[in-house]
């Protein structure tokens, strides 16, 4: 039977949960997102400041040169390695980088998504039976949110019955697929199916590399509904940037969608969340005058009185 599970349905399921249970995900993709968002966030925290982290660069060249530089293995993944690469720390690097994977795509490139899921397979640490089972409770629970209107809330009841149908059958499917470790593998692409409330993000959206051409830039995974909000209500309002800026840092509004189970739409849940990420991660002065001197931008892109920002 082929699954078409709703993807709008996914979406509000997954910022549901995060919202709900403490920035959770399903199984494979809270692994995925925590390894990320520490791998990213550690490094912040540990070096002081978000600016010590490239998030894009303005070609390969300069990519490959900061590779070098910080002695990182560079491979192919997914794509064409004109397309794609992972970088990978190694002992002889900077001990921050030690071990970390980061996944970067050329800005253009069409099918990135493609290497941020080749990378998630990589770190599937749980055996196919496993991801199954979870998978099974998982859209258990999508069915009963639809039921329970939690989610989809201005559906139409009958359209509301045949998608918590739907999630009950994908639920069967998967706990079938659960039998035996044999099943498990030969049905593991049913798997990409719930990878469709996951965003392949570009950290530094295109737009804001529209004036370098050949840019390159980190993916993250991200949830779909958070990724979605944060491009309407911030990242369409950055101001490009110009030529001549070889390496783009990591800033305190662009971690935000990289933390956030969803971007905050009114001036207190701004503060809400700007103080959960600051309360989140270690204090420093410095990174706490890098957290105050955005604060007053985020809440005027937030509210709507700012209407272009600089990165």
């Amino acid at each position: 039977m082929n699954f078409n599970p709703n993807k709008q349905t996914l979406v509000e399921f997954a910022e549901h949960i995060a919202t709900t249970k403490g920035n959770a995900r399903w199984a494979h993709h809270n692994f995925v997102y925590l390894l990320f968002q520490r791998s990213v966030f550690n490094h912040v925290e540990e070096s002081e400041s978000f600016k010590n982290i490239p998030v894009a660069f303005s070609s390969h060249g300069h990519l490959i040169a900061w590779a070098k530089q910080n002695v990182q293995q560079v491979s192919t993944l997914g794509l064409p390695p004109t397309d794609a690469l992972l970088t990978t720390g190694t002992q002889f690097g900077p001990e921050l980088l030690n071990g970390q994977q980061f996944v970067w795509v050329r800005a253009t490139a069409k099918n990135y998504r493609a290497a941020l899921l080749a990378w998630m397979d990589t770190q599937r640490t749980s055996s196919y039976q496993q991801l199954h089972n979870d998978a099974a409770d998982y859209c258990a629970g999508v069915a009963a949110a639809l039921r329970g209107k939690v989610i989809r809330r201005k559906i139409s009841d009958a359209r509301r019955r045949t998608l918590a149908h739907e999630f009950d059958m994908l639920s069967t499917a998967f706990r079938n697929a659960s039998a035996n470790a044999q099943t498990a593998v030969a049905n593991k692409h049913l798997l990409d199916l719930l990878d469709r409330s996951l965003d392949a993000d570009h950290i530094i959206n295109k737009q804001s590399l529209k004036n370098l051409p050949d840019a390159w830039v980190m993916l993250a995974p991200v949830l779909s509904g958070t990724n979605r909000k944060f491009g309407r209500m911030i990242e369409r309002r950055a101001a490009p940037f110009m030529p001549g800026r070889n390496m783009i840092p990591l800033d305190p509004i662009t971690a935000l969608k990289l933390h956030a189970p969803t971007i905050p739409t009114c001036q207190q849940e701004v503060r809400d969340a700007y103080s959960n990420l600051k309360n989140w991660m270690l204090k420093s002065p410095n990174l706490t005058l890098e957290f105050d001197a955005v604060e007053s931008t985020l809440l005027g892109l937030i509210e709507g009185k700012l209407r272009s920002f600089s990165r």
